[in-house]
């Protein structure tokens, strides 16, 4: 009896491991217009990179405006200056006016949208389709 006791906690608490590691694993494609539903959630939103900016400090972050230009995008893809070298190419530049998918953490940062990429493999530039 005990030992049955036992096996069913062993799997129980192994079923609640293997799904809560496979939850932060894996993430859902979203809408636009949902994107204010998923604070705090893990996703993967596709949209065109409609500007992107610097600021003049050696500190300014990088960012991506999509879904449309600044003060009106849907969406902000935030790269601090720290993580730049995690990236083979330079996002300021050669990601402005493409078509991209980016997976991280819905947040709010004064009251506009944002996930912040530490690492290139974050950022998905889709295929031009000619």
């Amino acid at each position: 009896m005990l030992q049955q006791q036992y096996r069913a906690l062993f799997f129980i608490t192994l079923s609640f491991i293997l799904s809560s590691g496979l939850k932060a694993q894996t993430s859902e494609k979203i809408d636009p217009e949902v994107l204010q539903q998923n604070i705090g959630q893990q996703v993967t939103y596709c949209d065109h990179v409609f500007d992107t900016y610097q600021g003049k400090s050696e500190k300014s972050p990088v960012m991506l405006n999509l879904g449309a230009k600044y003060p009106n995008q849907a969406l902000t893809v935030v790269i601090f200056q720290r993580d730049l070298p995690n990236f083979k190419y330079n996002p300021l530049t050669d990601l402005k006016d493409e078509d991209i998918c980016i997976t991280g953490k819905v947040e709010v940062y004064r009251e506009k949208l944002q996930i912040i990429a530490n690492k290139e493999t974050q950022i998905l530039v889709k295929e031009k389709s000619e």
